[in-house]
């Protein structure tokens, strides 16, 4: 048989089980509830963050873009300082005219050129390699090489060999140096139709 509780000790029971509950509520509940709310209220200053600097760049944008195009027409405009702009062969004849045009005001005798173009080409930009052959005293060869690095467009010494032939000769006869060295320059790879 059953005995049903009184009054008394179901109201015992009930303020118990309240008791419990809040306790639960105090120990378990409460500090979850502060660390979600602490950890939203850092989320929302982090997106207020980055609200703000997107804002700042997107007020920021115009002038970048600004800036990105008048950069972009001034490289455009200087463009002959940096490369040779034309096909691989008119590009490789340029080239050559230009290392001996600067050979003979250096007194500089060269004896081979030969001018190969890469076919791979990064954005139509290509490289032309140069190797020349020749001879001249240092003077001559110094001026050179610092008159082609130095003027437009851009070449690059990729590498350098020098010899002397006659070693033993005495001071009376003239310093010459035999040389062979690979130039690196850079064209702008142009379709058949832009070059007409």
């Amino acid at each position: 048989m059953k005995r049903r509780l009184s009054k008394r000790e179901r109201a015992l029971v009930a303020v118990g089980a309240v008791a419990i509950g809040a306790s639960w509520i105090v120990i378990d509940l409460f500090p979850r509830w502060r660390a979600w709310r602490a950890e939203a209220r850092s989320y929302l200053e982090n997106v207020e963050q980055a609200a703000a600097e997107s804002a700042t760049l997107l007020r920021a944008l115009p002038q970048v873009i600004d800036s990105l195009t008048m950069r972009g027409e001034a490289l455009g405009a200087r463009m002959g300082d940096y490369v040779i702009e034309s096909s691989s062969e008119a590009a490789g004849a340029q080239l050559a005219s230009i290392i001996s045009d600067a050979a003979a005001s250096a007194d500089v005798r060269l004896d081979v050129t030969s001018v190969s173009a890469d076919s791979v080409t990064d954005h139509g930009i290509a490289t032309l390699r140069t190797v020349v052959r020749g001879a001249g005293d240092t003077r001559g060869l110094v001026t050179w090489l610092v008159g082609l690095e130095a003027g437009t467009p851009l070449l690059r010494v990729e590498r350098l060999s020098l010899t002397q032939p006659d070693a033993g000769a005495g001071l009376e006869q003239p310093e010459e140096l035999s040389f062979e060295l690979t130039l690196v320059g850079l064209y702008l790879q142009r379709a058949p139709s832009e070059t007409s």
